[in-house]
């Protein structure tokens, strides 16, 4: 929907998308916190280094996901540069500090 829009003001569209990603976020967000929590759905022997690092790694989802839709509203541009900076944020978080040394 974004990409078919983009050539023209996509800004509903980059706020529709936006929306999606921030509500995706927390409840992705919401399902690891409850599994954390006291480890209730995570196996006893789990490294709890890895455990933390996935715990870090999921807090500012939300609200970096919420300043990206907002963002939508000023230029639908700047809000899918935003996006993309979250994708690569993640993709280089994961493969830099997901590694054990």
């Amino acid at each position: 929907m974004l990409a078919e829009h983009l050539q023209h003001d996509a800004r509903a569209a980059a706020f529709a998308y936006g929306l999606t990603m921030t509500v995706m976020a927390a409840m992705y967000g919401t399902l690891w916190f409850y599994a954390a929590i006291d480890r209730r759905l995570i196996a006893p022997d789990a490294d709890q280094r890895m455990i933390s690092g996935i715990s870090r790694s999921f807090r500012p989802g939300v609200p970096i996901y919420a300043l990206a839709t907002l963002s939508a509203l000023i230029s639908s541009w700047l809000a899918v540069g935003l996006y993309s900076a979250i994708a690569v944020f993640y993709v280089l978080e994961s493969s830099i500090f997901g590694h054990e040394e």
